[in-house]
């Protein structure tokens, strides 16, 4: 029976990746949030989704693959709140490019840990 060295090693390499991608957004939520004019009505669909998406990678450091599936429903979410707020404050395309890459991370992270799981 051959033994699986290789995924105690893949495990913590997406934990850590998690963990970088999550300190990376939590400083951008942290910074929107306590800025002094404070995020507007369109903005908050996508610091929600963002909670989710940070919050759900946190859970799939411990549970794998309902984390992971937290994590990609939030990155989906997100990508269609992104949309949302750039349709509402009138940005040209490249607010659509923004929508589509923000997402990006939270979609690789959570596909690695349902992999993982």
């Amino acid at each position: 029976m051959p033994t699986h060295d290789y995924l105690p090693t893949t495990r913590w390499m997406t934990r850590a990746l998690g963990v970088m991608i999550n300190s990376f957004f939590l400083l951008i939520l942290l910074l929107a949030l306590t800025n002094e004019d404070g995020v507007p009505p369109q903005g908050w669909p996508v610091i929600v989704c963002l909670a989710v998406c940070i919050l759900g990678v946190f859970s799939a450091c411990r549970w794998t693959r309902p984390g992971g599936r937290i994590v990609v429903a939030g990155a989906l979410a997100l990508c269609v709140a992104a949309l949302y707020s750039t349709f509402v404050t009138g940005l040209p395309w490249e607010g659509l490019v923004l929508a589509f890459i923000y997402p990006v991370p939270f979609f690789i992270v959570g596909s690695l840990f349902l992999v993982d799981g």
